[in-house]
């Protein structure tokens, strides 16, 4: 059995064609949701890439001078003192004797020095014929706080004694001596001499200087 329509009048159409018209028609906004709980933290990405230099940036101010250092010690001051320096005629000791005496037997090489700031001393001597001696001969540097031509008057200059070997050819210098405290003054006679000889070898001496310091 089949069912029959059922009339709609007019007015009825009318108010299902708004409906439809309402149906297809977007609703206004509601309002705003809650915010929503933080989600957790990405992976952190790769670092970027080095950025350009800048420029340099303009100098500062000089800073201000530093304190003065302390003052240095004095140095050295050496002397050099010639008792023979003939290049053209050395010193031949002939028959040296085993006794003291001034250098080639003469007393000329006597000379005054000011040893007051000096603190050490040396000799240097260039032997140009060795000698044959047993009796440790040698050179040796002598003062006196006056002047003498007495050859006994004349003590040794160094603590211990400042003397250059005429045993071998050659340039023979000796240690730095300390100077004793009685020939360091202003005015000390100063004198080379020679000893230990045996009366036969007859040894020659070139240059001979002394040294203070």
């Amino acid at each position: 059995m089949s069912q029959r329509p059922i009339p709609i009048t007019s007015s009825q159409s009318e108010v299902i064609d708004a409906l439809n018209v309402m149906l297809k028609t977007p609703g206004g906004s509601g309002p705003t949701g809650a915010t929503g709980a933080v989600g957790a933290t990405g992976v952190t990405g790769p670092a970027g890439a080095t950025g350009v230099v800048g420029p340099t940036g303009v100098a500062g101010a000089a800073g201000a001078d530093g304190a003065t250092g302390a003052t240095g010690a004095v140095g050295a001051i050496l002397r050099s003192v010639a008792f023979h320096a003939d290049a053209t005629a050395s010193i031949t000791m002939t028959n040296q004797a085993i006794a003291e005496q001034f250098l080639g037997n003469n007393n000329s090489n006597i000379t005054l020095m000011d040893l007051a700031a000096a603190t050490d001393i040396r000799i240097i001597a260039r032997v140009v014929t060795g000698s044959a001696s047993a009796n440790s001969p040698r050179l040796r540097v002598r003062y006196r706080i006056a002047f003498s031509t007495t050859i006994a008057d004349y003590i040794d200059i160094g603590t211990s004694e400042v003397a250059a070997s005429l045993t071998t050819a050659g340039v023979i210098a000796s240690a730095w001596t300390p100077i004793v405290a009685g020939a360091q003054i202003a005015s000390c006679f100063v004198t080379v001499t020679q000893i230990g000889g045996d009366a036969v070898a007859d040894p020659v001496s070139g240059s001979v200087y002394v040294e203070v310091r």
